[in-house]
């Protein structure tokens, strides 16, 4: 009911057409381009909402358009995909991002000078979600996280109303916990990391 994309660099506008079943089905379009000041930054992951869910078995084609920012520099796609999209927990606040570098920093013992090399990055969120049992069951949110353990999925943390690119990662969960709060509602803890960026 998706097309996922992620790792996108130097992307300000994408389309995707969407055909089966012998003929166009659909064009899903989308700006990356961040409001405001945005220094040639641009969103490096999107989540396009199909209008009608493709049925299981159904031989798909997307053929996907990127617009360059900087067309003196490649656009780059990481990972396209059609998926299924799963609601499983709220959030509201308390999402914290993380830079985890990998660059080598590297100090002289001597006489103190430092050389830099330069490596990629990934970003690291902890969030806390809130759930009502009584629309998702805790049983099924573990099960659906069981199932994805141990494989790159795309994990977008924003809230109703929210399109923050930093809290949709492209990567894994380190640790997941469910915590039954009370009757009426629970809550699931997340550590995630995205791939090297």
């Amino acid at each position: 009911d998706a097309v996922i994309l992620a790792g996108l660099v130097n992307v300000t506008t994408l389309s995707a057409a969407v055909t089966y079943g012998g003929s166009l089905q659909e064009t899903l379009t989308a700006s990356l381009l961040p409001s405001g000041t945005h220094y040639g930054a641009t969103a490096t992951c999107a989540i396009l909402d199909l209008a009608t869910p493709i049925a299981a078995g159904t031989a798909v084609s997307v053929a996907l358009t990127l617009s360059a920012y900087n067309t003196a520099k490649p656009s780059l796609l990481g990972v396209a995909t059609l998926a299924q999209e799963f609601v499983l927990a709220d959030t509201e606040w308390g999402v914290e991002t993380r830079i985890l570098s990998f660059s080598k920093k590297e100090r002289d013992e001597t006489f103190g000078a430092i050389t830099f090399l330069k490596r990629g990055s990934a970003t690291l969120v902890t969030a806390t979600c809130y759930y009502d049992p009584a629309v998702i069951a805790g049983d099924v949110i573990q099960q659906l996280l069981a199932a994805y353990d141990g494989q790159p999925i795309l994990l977008d943390f924003n809230a109703s109303g929210t399109n923050y690119d930093r809290l949709r990662i492209f990567g894994f969960y380190t640790g997941v916990r469910t915590v039954i709060q009370g009757h009426g509602w629970e809550s699931l803890a997340m550590d995630v990391e995205s791939l090297v960026q």
